[in-house]
């Protein structure tokens, strides 16, 4: 019927296929309001793998969450960042610090 609006009348459409109007617009409807659900969620998906790159790969939901908030005033859950992180395939890099022994960090020449 969305595709045929042009050529044909609602109402006439509705009736030989027995559907009711408001059924057909309240259908139309969601299917709008999903379309523009998506692309709000590519333009987030867009914006947190631009961060994520801009940091190196090295922080993960929250810290990405936080830079959000402080450099675009977008006010978002970690959660939803993880989920475009994930949708995307992206995974933060975690480098661990190099420490010491203890036996050199404490000034002590090891066990007897």
């Amino acid at each position: 019927m969305a595709a045929q609006r042009a050529q044909f009348p609602i109402a006439l459409m509705a009736r030989l296929l027995e559907v009711s109007r408001a059924g057909f617009y309240q259908w139309f409807a969601r299917r709008l309001a999903a379309s523009d659900k998506q692309t709000a969620r590519v333009r987030f998906d867009r914006m947190v793998r631009q961060l994520f790159f801009d940091y190196a790969q090295t922080h993960g939901s929250p810290r990405l969450a936080a830079a959000l908030q402080r450099d675009y005033g977008i006010q978002v859950d970690k959660k939803r960042v993880a989920a475009s992180l994930k949708r995307q395939g992206l995974e933060a890099i975690s480098t661990r610090q190099f420490r010491l022994p203890p036996r050199v960090r404490h000034g002590g020449d090891g066990p007897p």
